[in-house]
């Protein structure tokens, strides 16, 4: 299945997906006559034409790329050359993607497209797209780090220690669980005997999405019938008591899209980042003070005191966002 133009990794099929637009209204062009991939330095990578270009509804076109193993991890552009109407000029239209590593986070690409990353720093800046989705990687790492949770989801399989009870706890929040498996033994162990399946439709859930239940939690005096036989794993039974003998595969995290808070968030640090030209530069003398609309100020000794105290970025207006995704504390019983 092709992924999404801001999740695209090496070895995957990307679909790159334009809508094309006249006066605000969706039409279909005259003629798409080609796509072309390329790469950052602007090399032509592949070309796309006739069937190769899927027609999804009125104005939306897309074409799926199946990207190399060994593709330089670093900006694509996708160019569109279209004719609005019959006896036009031909238009080139250009988008972008980021070609990410194999086995990052699927849907966990960029926080930020490139133009909402622009959007955040003046006009004439001079950093490059390169420069820019480099900040972003690193920008989301910060957050991700200090909040200890990713706002993408993550597909993948994670290990558990059975608790012999009707509800699991996973430590890390969950969206939706595609397959949960009892792990089985060594072949030493078992002779071969495969693992088993539960029946995903029999799990919950929970609220805060950090536990699952099989079935109905009931009391523990109500779990068993007059035969002192729990019920059957599958239906609503008991997690087996184990080590590390569950797997669950889902799309791990608290959220499909990434929250607007958090967007808000990586743009503050982006802009921060990216005031000079060279974002990676340090400043050429050390400065104790430094001003920011609104006249106000604030000196770096504040900001690594704050960095310090409250293991935060140390910029007021971020850590008073992020504060807020920090895990709280939660007694409880199950």
């Amino acid at each position: 299945m092709a992924v999404d133009r801001f999740a695209a990794q090496q070895g995957q099929a990307v679909r790159l997906e334009v809508t094309f637009k006249l006066a605000g209204t969706v039409f279909d062009p005259f003629e798409i006559r080609q796509v072309e991939i390329r790469g950052a330095a602007d090399n032509l990578i592949a070309t796309f034409s006739g069937a190769s270009i899927v027609r999804d509804t009125v104005g939306q076109y897309y074409v799926d790329w199946v990207i190399p193993a060994t593709e330089p991890l670093e900006i694509h552009f996708d160019k569109w050359y279209a004719t609005a109407s019959s006896g036009g000029t031909e238009e080139v239209f250009t988008f972008n993607f980021l070609v990410l590593a194999f086995g990052s986070s699927s849907p966990g690409a960029a926080y930020l497209s490139l133009d909402e990353a622009r959007a955040f720093l003046p006009s004439d800046t001079g950093i490059t797209d390169f420069q820019l989705m480099n900040q972003v990687a690193l920008v989301q790492e910060i957050i991700e780090t200090k909040t200890g949770r990713t706002f993408l989801p993550i597909t993948e399989g994670r290990a558990f220690n059975g608790t012999g009870k009707q509800v699991l706890p996973i430590k890390h929040p969950i969206l939706r669980v595609s397959e949960a498996r009892v792990l089985s033994c060594s072949p030493v162990c078992d002779d071969g005997s495969s693992d088993r399946l539960i029946d995903v439709c029999s799990i919950r859930i929970s609220k805060s999405q950090t536990m699952l239940g099989l079935g109905n939690v009931q009391r523990y005096s109500d779990r068993f019938d007059g035969s002192g036989y729990s019920f059957p794993i599958g239906c609503c039974g008991t997690w087996p008591s184990g080590f590390m003998n569950i797997r669950i595969t889902g799309d791990w995290g608290m959220t499909d899209t990434v929250p607007l808070q958090i967007k808000r968030v990586a743009g503050i640090l982006l802009r921060h980042a990216g005031k000079c030209d060279d974002p990676y530069g340090l400043p050429s003398n050390a400065f104790k003070a430094e001003s920011i609309p609104g006249d106000r100020d604030y000196t770096l000794r504040e900001v690594w005191t704050n960095v310090t105290l409250n293991n935060m970025t140390g910029f007021p207006d971020v850590d008073a966002i992020l504060s807020s995704f920090q895990p709280r504390l939660r007694v409880g019983v199950v």
